[in-house]
């Protein structure tokens, strides 16, 4: 292929299984420009190289002297016949009701999970990650084993890139803008630029009041705690609460849709 012509939608897929399996584990406050560039040299044509290049990856921030806090593992896995595939074939992969990819760290941690399926049960697509998390095990071994004989030296991060957070700062935080959050993420009236637009307010508010009370603090100490604030209530009400903001949005946009759609059909008739 000649050097001008884009990435191909595959490799770009590609990619972005390896940035979502890597970018949870660099440290906080690491913020220096890191690339990894996975070249393609050969390929078996039998097996999928993505998974591959998810654990060659891995093995080279692990014996690098960049800051991160992995090794990980990555595995494929089929569900053919109710029986579970690990790195099956590319034939296999076209029998099977389940292509899974799992990413797993040390002590049976899960980073990242990718998932096409085809009516596959709850149990057995539990039974699939259960094994996924167990398979991966066994390459962070094997590549905590070659980080052992072969790494480098992690460098150290510069503390002043940490902003620390006084806890008084955060609770001062969480009283001002944990309701109001929650009312913004979980009102279906919002598109995605409304709820943009009502976080921006809010953060500027409660980031005038805390300056105002704390005029000691650093100021990046306060946002950051909103920051911090805002993933915090946006995953529990995920994870707690099974709520998803693009649901709603999607729901209004639906009403909206048909409400349309019901206006034009009178207007035919």
């Amino acid at each position: 292929m000649r050097r001008e012509l884009g990435s191909s939608d595959k490799e770009i897929l590609t990619s972005r299984l390896i940035d979502r399996s890597l970018r949870p584990l660099f440290p906080e406050g690491y913020y220096s420009d890191t690339q990894i560039m996975c070249n393609l040299l050969a390929v078996d044509g039998v097996h999928d190289p993505d998974v591959i290049s998810i654990n060659a990856a891995s093995a080279a921030l692990s014996v690098s002297d960049i800051p991160w806090n992995g090794p990980i593992g990555a595995v494929r896995v089929g569900l053919i016949d109710n029986e579970v595939i690990v790195n099956p074939t590319r034939k296999e992969q076209s029998d099977s009701i389940l292509n899974l990819i799992v990413v797993a760290a040390h002590q049976n941690l899960v980073v990242m999970l990718e998932a096409t399926a085809d009516c596959v049960k709850q149990q057995d697509f539990l039974k699939a990650i259960k094994i996924g998390v167990r398979e991966c095990q066994h390459v962070v071994q094997g590549i905590q084993k070659l980080q052992k004989e072969k790494g480098k030296p992690k460098r150290q991060l510069d503390e002043k890139s940490i902003t620390m957070v006084p806890q008084e700062i955060t609770d001062a935080c969480k009283s001002f803008g944990e309701l109001k959050l929650k009312t913004i993420f979980t009102d279906a009236s919002f598109d995605k630029l409304g709820r943009d637009n009502a976080v921006t307010v809010l953060k500027t508010s409660v980031v005038d009041r805390l300056r105002a009370n704390f005029p000691e603090v650093d100021p990046s100490a306060i946002n950051e705690a909103f920051s911090k604030l805002s993933k915090s209530i946006f995953r529990n009400l995920i994870l707690e609460e099974k709520s998803r903001f693009e649901t709603f949005i999607f729901l209004s946009s639906c009403l909206i849709f048909f409400g349309w759609l019901y206006e034009m059909m009178l207007y035919v008739s």
